[in-house]
């Protein structure tokens, strides 16, 4: 894993283009938005942050995967004395693998060590402690396994 560059685009495109990919993530924007919100990317949220999403390779071919990271959502957490939500920034664990590189345990390897770097950095950079695990296993139980995989390690990590 390692963060994006421009270069990466072309190849990125190619995995989002996959049948099933943006069934549950939001697609790439159009080609020249795209460079100019991974531009903004790079500079902002990197540099801020010390963490984002990360471009996955297969490490014996090199070959893009996929991508994978933390990402800051503002999530409403409850419903205020008026009647407005409450938001509260939480920090997600995001990952997608290209189809043809499913289902043979790349998502549980990269999901472990984003947990392993958030238990060592999101600590000590940010002081935080606990991680919030919430996932959607509707697209099946292969994902549901990931998923379960993640949890145990996140207790292991978190407590």
């Amino acid at each position: 894993m390692r963060e994006i560059t421009l270069d990466d685009l072309p190849e990125l495109r190619r995995i989002y283009e996959q049948k099933g990919i943006t069934e549950y993530l939001e697609p790439l924007y159009g080609e020249e938005e795209e460079i100019a919100y991974t531009k903004a990317y790079i500079e902002k949220r990197y540099r801020f942050f010390e963490y984002g999403m990360w471009v996955v390779f297969d490490k014996e071919t090199g070959s893009m995967i996929g991508r994978a990271g933390l990402e800051n959502r503002d999530v409403a957490v409850r419903i205020g004395d008026e009647g407005q939500k409450v938001y509260e920034s939480q920090v997600e664990l995001g990952y997608m693998i290209a189809p043809s590189y499913q289902r043979q345990g790349y998502a549980t390897e990269v999901c472990h060590a984003i947990l392993q770097y958030a238990k060592e950095e999101l600590e000590r950079l940010y002081g935080i402690k606990v991680l919030i695990v919430q996932a959607d296993v509707s697209d099946g139980a292969d994902n549901e396994a990931v998923v379960q995989n993640v949890v145990d390690q996140a207790v292991k990590e978190f407590g």
